[in-house]
């Protein structure tokens, strides 16, 4: 089973909900996720998919949407907030695949113990952090903004 699996990520992040920090982080196992360097990336790639979804489902809401029409917003000046936060998220991802991409590497080279050890010191912030940022950047979207 793997430990840092969003459990019901679709019932967690709801299409106009503002996304609960404490709510998100208490999905991972974070126990696991800070003594393992795998763990951890893999906890990214999930974390990743799941705030990519919650973008997809906000791309969809309908301009008929009263919080839409609150805001005086259309899907299209939508679409154009989104856009940089995927961006912002697909390059946490990347990190996350390019990690395993290195770890494969590792894994078939001739000095296989110093390398893992190198791999696995590479300085990286905390999940706890990555995910208070991004749920940050997220919940500034004007959708999320209705005062």
């Amino acid at each position: 089973m793997n430990t840092s699996k969003i459990q019901n990520p679709k019932s967690e992040i709801k299409s106009l909900d503002v996304i609960d920090v404490k709510d998100l982080i208490k999905q991972f196992d974070l126990d696991a996720i800070r003594k393992s360097t795998i763990k951890y990336y893999q906890a990214i790639l999930d974390l990743s998919n799941a705030l990519l979804d919650h973008l997809q489902k906000l791309e969809n809401i309908s301009p008929d949407n009263k919080s839409m029409q609150k805001l005086k917003l259309t899907p299209e000046d939508l679409r154009g907030q989104i856009k940089d936060v995927r961006n912002q998220i697909e390059n946490l991802k990347s990190h996350a695949d390019q990690f395993f991409i290195q770890l494969n590497e590792v894994n078939h080279s001739t000095n296989l113990i110093q390398k893992l050890a190198e791999l696995e010191s590479m300085p990286r912030p905390s999940f706890e952090f990555i995910i208070e940022n991004f749920v940050n950047i997220i919940n500034k979207l004007s959708i999320h903004n209705l005062e």
